[in-house]
């Protein structure tokens, strides 16, 4: 069963995925993150599973979060 908070965090990241497999150049290498709130993970998850980036630029105020978010 999915709830609440946790139904947003997966429809947010599925929806950007879809934007980005339909609606990007598909030869784009490298993806971008601004960011790396509870969104932005659903966001890099989502996009790494549409698309095979060569390379994921992420900036954040927290360096911490950088790491987090990538593994």
């Amino acid at each position: 069963m999915v709830l609440g908070k946790q139904l947003g965090f997966l429809r947010t990241g599925a929806i950007g995925g879809l934007a980005i497999k339909y609606l990007s150049n598909p030869n784009i290498e490298t993806l971008g993150i601004i960011g790396t709130g509870r969104q932005a993970f659903s966001q890099c998850y989502a996009a790494m599973h549409v698309r095979k980036f060569k390379e994921i630029i992420i900036y954040s105020r927290k360096k911490n979060n950088i790491e987090v978010l990538l593994h």
